[in-house]
């Protein structure tokens, strides 16, 4: 092909399928291209349309190649003509809800029983004594002239605590004859001595008792309702495969049929579409 001689580069733009995503397989098909077409003289004489016609091309058939090429890949058993696969879902649905109650009153009396006793010992002793000892001096100085004679008798009497009766304190007993003349000195001296003893004994004995009765009342309700609802939901999946031959077609027959298929070749198809649009048939 004098075209490709003169620019190799016009099939760079060619977009092909996964199968020849390597550059060896890229390689294998473009030397394989030119081999089959190298004497045909081709329809675009410039290089640069030329790899513009060559791009348009390639994406015209790019799907159909792809499809071409998944053929290639199925994987089956060659004689087999019947390959069947169910799978069955069965889902079921169970719900089940009901009420629970528990409804219910208690009632519960406390007595508390309080009682208290205090025994009383009280023993109270009080004792006490007063002492009143005392000397009283006097004396009178009198300048006269006189005379005369005096018996006295003085009584001193007092009270003690809390008593009604008196008691003697003292009794002075003046028996005199005074003749005086000019300085009269009399002199008296009492003299008394007094004690008051007191003595207080007291004893408090008893019982203080104290009762108390405490009623207490408790009152308990309760009052309990439970919903309850049970979901039960369930899928089962059951998958039947039948495969082999249903005797139609003979694995003879079958087998032929495979040779006729594998001499399919993706590369040929692709040369021989490029080869129908761009080459002239004329040696």
């Amino acid at each position: 092909m004098a075209l490709y001689n003169e620019d190799n580069s016009i099939f760079d733009p060619m977009q092909l399928p996964p199968a020849y995503k390597l550059n060896d397989d890229r390689e294998m098909l473009i030397d394989n291209l030119l081999m089959e077409c190298g004497e045909f003289e081709f329809i675009y004489s410039e290089p640069q349309f030329a790899k513009f016609a060559i791009m348009q091309w390639s994406k015209k058939n790019l799907g159909v190649w792809r499809e071409l090429q998944k053929t290639m890949e199925y994987e089956y058993n060659p004689i087999h003509n019947y390959d069947r696969e169910e799978t069955e879902t069965i889902s079921g649905s169970n719900d089940t809800s009901r009420t629970i109650g528990n409804n219910g009153s208690r009632e519960r009396n406390i007595i508390r029983d309080l009682n208290e006793t205090i025994e009383i010992d009280n023993d109270t002793n009080v004792a006490g004594r007063n002492t009143d000892t005392g000397t009283a001096a006097n004396v009178v100085t009198t300048d006269s002239e006189s005379s005369q004679e005096m018996d006295s008798t003085t009584l001193n009497s007092v009270f003690g605590f809390n008593e009604s009766t008196a008691a003697d304190r003292n009794k002075s007993v003046v028996n005199s004859t005074t003749e005086t003349t000019g300085l009269i000195t009399a002199d008296t001296q009492d003299e008394h001595s007094n004690v008051l003893t007191i003595s207080t004994d007291t004893t408090e004995t008893g019982t203080s008792t104290k009762e108390n009765d405490e009623l207490e009342k408790e009152t308990e309700t309760t009052k309990n309702d439970i919903d309850e609802i049970i979901e039960n939901d369930t899928d089962s999946t059951r998958t039947m495969s039948a495969r082999g031959n249903i005797g139609v077609t003979s694995t003879q027959q079958m087998i032929s049929e495979q040779r006729e298929l594998v001499l399919f070749n993706l590369t040929d198809v692709i040369i021989e579409s490029f080869k129908m649009r761009f080459c002239l048939m004329v040696y």
